[in-house]
């Protein structure tokens, strides 16, 4: 206002209107911030009216205070439009999962208990599951007692109580970079404070970096982390870095919350342990589910607690109470003889040859010089597109054609990662998936 010796109206008019084009934002109770260059471009050019109109709905940042407000802008624009293909979700296809083995147990459930919706279920997990879990650990090289397994609604709840046990509001944690988004979401609805780790696409989280943090950046509570196929590089971490980081955060008494959502999908599960077997004190609390690996629809996971069980169980009973019996009940027949295993043997082989089809399809179609991972299991694959490429464009772009893609940008607090992009090759590879990637490959050329 001095400089250009405007009243505070006609400055207040100014930034509305440039909050129309799309050059500034505001924020409730904090003021006016200007956009990233990939925001007011889409808006000078109609992308987002466009959308909005043809949606009926207008994306707001302030809907989503406190919950991580530019990836929710993100994914809900992910949901906004009618898709043709979806590389964005970190599921496989239908097909690949048991559904009808599952559909029968839950029919067998049903005839042999009537009764079963008439009574609470146990808190902490239906006992038969629990005994499932505990045996299927040793195949990831733990042996775990049944009674110290805490059934979840899926991994997400997990990691939510392991960091609401172990930390409070302005309570720095360590995560890797890039991390889930997610895990992201759920730090900031918390009130927590997150410090990003530089993870290699290969190793894992850097151990060494871990420990400078600790040593020169003052207190941190937690470090939250995937050891096994880390998401999204894909990256496993070598057995030795796992011992080092579980010795180094009980050195500094610094809670490991620990994510082996992907470990099952490992070729040879227990000759990769998850940093929890390294555990000498209860100070890793591991969570993991099987949403990925044998049913999205169920959503059935679980945590390890350690030093934190008690109070965890207690944050359990004051969220939700009891968990849903059914699906616990399903999970634990499927998983009491040998049938997850050989699931698991099937779904990898699947996965191993669509991975190949779909990297050869990337290196093929794409811009010289994209990189793009390799992992040695899961389902995504993590991709730096070349030169001054922005992967947040080519997100807006894509979903004008009805392709979801997740932008780097989501996976990080920084701006490290506004040339990468994450893809799930969950789906079988076929002319419909190769004509995307292809039409991606279009639209990274012309971004």
């Amino acid at each position: 206002m001095t400089l250009h010796r405007v009243s505070i109206s006609t400055a207040v008019e100014a930034c509305r209107v440039l909050e129309k084009l799309g050059y500034v934002e505001a924020k409730p109770r904090v003021g006016y911030f200007v956009r990233g260059p990939m925001q007011a471009q889409s808006r000078v050019r109609g992308v987002l009216e466009k959308d909005a109109h043809e949606t009926g709905q207008r994306i707001d940042p302030a809907d989503y205070v406190g919950v991580h407000e530019r990836i929710s802008v993100t994914l809900a624009r992910g949901l906004q439009n009618p898709l043709k293909v979806d590389l964005a979700g970190a599921v496989c296809a239908p097909a690949l999962y048991p559904g009808a083995a599952l559909r029968d147990n839950m029919l067998r459930i049903l005839r042999a208990r009537s009764s079963l919706y008439d009574s609470a279920p146990r808190p902490d997990g239906v006992r038969k599951l629990k005994e499932a879990i505990s045996r299927f650990s040793v195949s990831r090289g733990m042996h775990v007692d049944s009674d110290a397994i805490l059934v979840t609604h899926g991994c997400s709840e997990a990691l939510s109580l392991a960091l609401r046990a172990v930390a409070g509001p302005g309570d720095v944690i360590a995560i890797e970079s890039p991390t889930y988004f997610g895990i992201l979401q759920v730090i900031e609805s918390l009130g927590l404070k997150a410090i990003e780790i530089p993870t290699h696409p290969h190793t894992g989280i850097s151990v060494d970096a871990l420990e400078f943090a600790i040593t020169h950046m003052g207190s941190i509570q937690a470090v939250v982390c995937m050891p096994s196929v880390q998401n999204p590089l894909g990256s496993v971490m070598p057995d030795a870095m796992k011992a080092k980081l579980a010795e180094l955060c009980e050195k500094h008494d610094i809670a490991v919350i620990e994510d082996d959502t992907y470990g099952a999908f490992l070729p040879s599960p227990a000759n990769s342990k998850p940093v929890k077997a390294w555990d000498k004190s209860g100070n890793v609390i591991y969570c993991s589910s099987l949403n990925k690996s044998l049913s999205p629809g169920l959503r059935v996971g679980w945590l390890i607690g350690g030093k934190w069980h008690k109070k965890i169980e207690m944050l359990m009973y004051a969220v939700s109470r009891h968990r849903e019996e059914m699906s616990q009940l399903v999970v634990a027949d499927f998983m009491a003889g040998s049938a997850f295993h050989r699931h698991m043997r099937r779904l990898n082989a699947l996965l191993t040859q669509q991975r190949t089809q779909f990297v050869e399809a990337i290196l093929k179609h794409f811009p010289a010089g994209t990189e793009v991972t390799r992992p040695e299991a899961g389902l995504l694959v993590w991709i730096r597109l070349p030169g001054e490429l922005n992967a947040d464009r080519l997100f807006e772009s894509a979903l004008c054609e009805g392709i979801r893609i997740c932008p780097g940008s989501i996976f990080s607090n920084t701006n490290k990662f506004t040339d990468c992009l994450r893809l799930s090759y969950g789906m079988p590879f076929d002319a419909r998936i190769e004509s995307a990637l292809k039409a991606l490959a279009r639209l990274a050329r012309e971004t």
